[in-house]
């Protein structure tokens, strides 16, 4: 907006003709949307004790048509020893998972769908290492790239994933105390291998001690099996010898047919559910 013709007059009938500052008129900022962006989580995350297993996932945020991925992650060698990797429930089923490339202290994924393409939130892939030495580190993203079904890709932000020590205790000086860890969220986290033959493990975290129920479901929601965990104290299920375990067969012990199924984690009043796959 542009003012002109501006005089000002006093009571004599004189006039005078001020310094003018035009006016702008500018758009309103809109509110930034989501960004794609993959990270390691849970992070922050306490380390378990030496010989305990640690598994992380590779989640994503705000993805859009993507039918495949790859990503490079680089660990503290001196902390952490590789184990084994699985992919996520994010790409859809039947998606293929290249087997990790394992190179010094790097661990390169990789997943391609040919059935489709993925939208939103989810989990990419998991990663499970065992803990060689309480210490702190990072896990570092590189390389992320996210490939759509025309075969073009684009780079996601990145967030790295640390690993802290839990604090020290009076007690004992300077010696390093991992009991008693918490995690901040009861979580139902993705099962590894997946997909898988026959068997398979479910991690989860608890916050609080409650019944845990694992439930498998066919995809016309009948019940294949249901595995009644226990009374759980609050702590990190990850671990092989931790997680909940399913055999792969019914309830009248038969082994299921090849075919995508679902299960569901019942702990108090938390539940929630996530899909695997059977190939044979």
């Amino acid at each position: 907006m542009t003012l002109s013709d501006v005089v000002m007059s006093d009571s004599a009938g004189g006039g005078s003709q001020p310094q003018l500052e035009n006016g702008q008129v500018i758009e309103p900022t809109q509110p930034k949307e989501d960004v794609n962006t993959v990270r390691i989580s849970p992070s922050p995350v306490q380390s378990p004790a030496i010989g305990a297993e640690l598994t992380l996932s590779l989640e994503i945020v705000a993805g859009a048509n993507v039918a495949g991925y790859q990503a490079t992650v680089q660990f503290d060698t001196a902390a952490l020893r590789y184990v084994s990797s699985a992919n996520g429930d994010y790409l859809p089923a039947g998606a293929f998972f290249a087997p990790a490339v394992v190179s010094g202290d790097k661990v390169s994924l990789a997943a391609a769908s040919l059935s489709g393409e993925s939208s939103g939130d989810g989990t990419l892939a998991t990663v499970t290492f065992e803990v060689i030495a309480v210490k702190a580190s990072t896990l570092t993203l590189s390389d992320v790239v996210m490939s759509d079904s025309a075969g073009g890709g684009t780079r996601p932000e990145v967030q790295n994933g640390q690993v802290t020590l839990a604090a020290q205790s009076p007690a004992i000086g300077t010696q390093l105390t991992i009991a008693a860890l918490t995690p901040q969220a009861t979580v139902l986290l993705p099962n590894y291998p997946n997909p898988f033959n026959p068997e398979t493990w479910i991690p989860y975290h608890l916050t609080h001690d409650a019944a845990v129920t694992l439930t498998i479901y066919d995809t016309q929601g009948g019940v294949v099996r249901q595995l009644d965990v226990g009374h759980q104290p609050a702590g990190f299920y990850q671990s092989r010898s931790r997680a909940a375990y399913w055999d792969g067969r019914n309830t009248v012990g038969e082994s299921v047919a090849s075919g995508v199924y679902f299960y569901q984690l019942t702990a108090g009043d938390f539940s929630a559910t996530r899909r695997m796959v059977i190939v044979k």
